[in-house]
Parts: structure tokens; C-alpha cells; sequence
């Protein structure tokens, strides 16, 4: 027999699941249908806007999105056929190859970003308060430190502002 503390345990863990299923599918449809970019495309874009100079190595934009190595390697060959990225090996070093931002992907993320911020805001926004995000965030923090997967570059990013080039 379980506790009732662990019986509502992980019926949050079910609520949580549940909420990122939702929220992801929901989110993709909006960004494939209005923007004409993926939610992984997103990522990727978002995480390329905030880095010095539009680029990242493909090992720390794997790290930052949280997927393996082969799945950002396709991701960003797409995102190169579409004219978004391109990839750079430095000639001191042909083991490192850079993911760059293009213009072209640039104005891709300029474009697919209000429709993500839209979909966030009406998704989850507008059934919580503002006091509610900080408590979630504190609380989301406080299991990802217990995980020891908190990292500030990857879950506590600088604000977005029109001066990144």
C-alpha cells in the first residue's frame, strides 16, 4: 500500500507529463502551421540567437536541448538545407564543427518567435498567475538541482532583446 503522499506524488508527476505532452503538441502545430518552422527547429534557433556571434558548438547545442548528438546532427542538416544555419569547422581544429545562424535564420526565429510566446502565454499563462510561474520555477529548480541538472546557460537563460544580432 503506498502512502498518500506518494499516491499524490505521482499523480503530479502524471500532471506533469501530461501538461509537456499537451503543451509540446500544441505548440509544434502552431509553430509547423504559422511559422513554418518544428518545435525543435525553434529550440535551436532560440538557442543560436542568444549565443556570441549566432553560433555553438554542436556538442554544447546537443547539452543545451537535451538531445543526443545524431538527432541535433539532422536537425541542423535540416535547418542548413532551409538556409537557417550553417556549419563551420575552425581550420585549427577540424574535430569541432559550429552551428551558425544565418540572416535567413534569423528572420526565420523573428518571425516564429511571437507565435511560440503567444502559444506559451495562452497555453499555460493564462491559467496561472504570475505568482504561480515564480513558485513553479523556484520549485522546478529546486528537483532539477536535487537531479544536479540544473545549469544556468541551458535553464535560466539571459531575456531575448533586439540588440542580438
Amino acid at each position: 500500500m503506498i502512502s498518500e503522499d506518494d499516491h499524490q506524488l505521482m499523480l503530479a508527476w502524471a500532471n506533469l507529463v501530461q501538461v509537456h505532452a499537451v503543451m509540446r503538441t500544441e505548440l509544434s502545430r502552431r509553430l509547423e502551421e504559422q511559422a513554418d518552422v518544428s518545435l525543435s527547429e525553434h529550440e535551436v534557433l532560440f538557442r543560436l540567437s542568444r549565443a556570441p556571434l549566432g553560433r555553438l558548438r554542436m556538442i554544447d547545442l546537443a547539452e543545451l536541448t537535451l538531445q543526443p548528438k545524431s538527432a541535433i546532427t539532422r536537425l541542423i542538416e535540416r535547418l542548413v538545407q532551409r538556409g537557417a544555419v550553417t556549419r563551420h569547422q575552425p581550420p585549427d581544429n577540424r574535430r569541432t564543427t559550429y552551428a551558425v545562424l544565418t540572416p535567413e535564420g534569423r528572420a526565420l526565429f523573428d518571425h516564429a518567435r511571437p507565435v511560440y510566446v503567444q502559444g506559451v502565454r495562452e497555453l499555460l499563462g493564462d491559467h496561472v498567475t504570475p505568482a504561480d510561474v515564480q513558485l513553479l520555477r523556484q520549485r522546478l529548480r529546486a528537483v532539477l538541482n536535487g537531479l544536479e541538472a540544473w545549469a544556468d546557460e541551458r535553464c535560466d537563460p539571459q531575456p531575448l532583446t533586439d540588440a542580438i544580432p
